[in-house]
């Protein structure tokens, strides 16, 4: 699949409300690290957390869309102050750590 290609994902519309730089995020500090918070720079933190949950059976699904198809400029795009190549480099770490 190419870079930045549109397509559709499995459970696209949760995976939307989150946004695929908090859903790292978020999922860093839950398995990784309990010190990152990043994610607690957005206000809607609460209905991110219900989703991300809502999710779960599709994280491996989005982990491997943000590897392979989701560009560092797009991720960059966030609130939660990180870049857009160590969302990446997150995203990598937590796919090879957690399947």
């Amino acid at each position: 699949m190419k870079k930045n290609a549109i397509c559709k994902i499995e459970g696209e519309n949760l995976f939307r409300t989150m946004g695929a730089s908090w859903f790292v995020s978020y999922m860093w500090y839950e398995k990784i690290d309990n010190e990152h918070k990043n994610w607690q720079y957005v206000p809607t933190t609460e209905l991110r957390i219900n989703t991300y949950k809502r999710g779960v059976k599709f994280h491996k699904t989005w982990l491997a869309y943000i590897v392979d198809n989701v560009s560092e400029t797009n991720l960059s795009k966030n609130e939660i102050k990180i870049s857009g190549d160590v969302i990446k480099e997150m995203a990598e770490v937590l796919y090879s750590q957690c399947y």
